[in-house]
C-alpha cells in the first residue's frame, strides 16, 4: 500500500485526474509517513508539487530513460536476484 512506502514513483499516469482516491494515498504518504515521491512525466502535474523529484524528460523519451535506469539497477548490482528467479 502507498502508506507503507519508502518510495513512490509514478510515470505514465496522472492519478490526481483518473484515480483521485489512489492520489490521495501517495498525497498522504508523502506527507504523514515521509515518502519520497517521483514523479516522472513530459509535463508537470499537480502531484509534482508534493514530489521529492520531478524528471522532465522529453516526448517519446520515455523508453530510453527506463532503459537506462535498468542498466544503472543491474550494472551496480541493485537487483534483487532470488525476488526476480521466484517471480519473473
Amino acid at each position: 500500500a502507498a502508506m507503507d512506502a519508502e518510495v513512490i514513483w509514478v510515470i505514465g499516469a496522472n492519478p490526481t485526474v483518473n484515480h483521485p482516491v489512489a492520489a490521495t494515498f501517495i498525497k498522504n504518504a508523502v506527507k504523514q509517513n515521509g515518502a519520497k515521491l517521483f514523479v516522472m512525466d513530459p509535463r508537470r502535474q499537480s502531484l509534482s508539487r508534493h514530489a521529492t523529484k520531478h524528471l522532465q524528460f522529453k516526448p517519446g523519451a520515455d523508453v530510453a530513460m527506463l532503459n537506462a535506469m535498468i542498466n544503472t539497477i543491474i550494472t551496480e548490482g541493485l537487483t534483487d536476484d532470488q525476488y526476480i528467479a521466484g517471480y519473473t
